[in-house]
This record gives structure tokens, sequence and C-alpha cells, in this order.
């Protein structure tokens, strides 16, 4: 992952390389990748993208 974006708290957009189509996950759409995808990035940066608790 080279960075990604969260819209809304809704959307979440990773983009692996410059060259490659994005990945855009939602939590309706998948919910457990959009849930492991939030928990990596909090595990790694040590802050949440979540501005209220939702678990």
């Amino acid at each position: 992952m080279s960075s990604f974006s969260l819209y809304k708290q809704s959307r979440l957009t990773i983009y692996w390389h410059p060259q490659e189509q994005p990945l855009i996950l939602t939590a309706q759409s998948d919910p457990v990748a959009y849930r492991q995808v939030l928990d990596y990035v909090e595990k790694t940066t040590g802050h949440s993208l979540e501005t209220s608790p939702s678990r």
C-alpha cells in the first residue's frame, strides 16, 4: 500500500502503485476487508481513522 484516502468515513480507497488502478472498499460492499484495512492502519500508525467508536 503506497497511500490511501477515506472519504466521509464510508469509502476507503487504497493506492498500491501510481500505475495501477486503486482498490475501493466500503463497509457495505466488503465489510470484512474494510474493517481489516482500518485495523491495519490503526495498528501500524497508532491512529484510528474512525471519528466515533463503532465496535
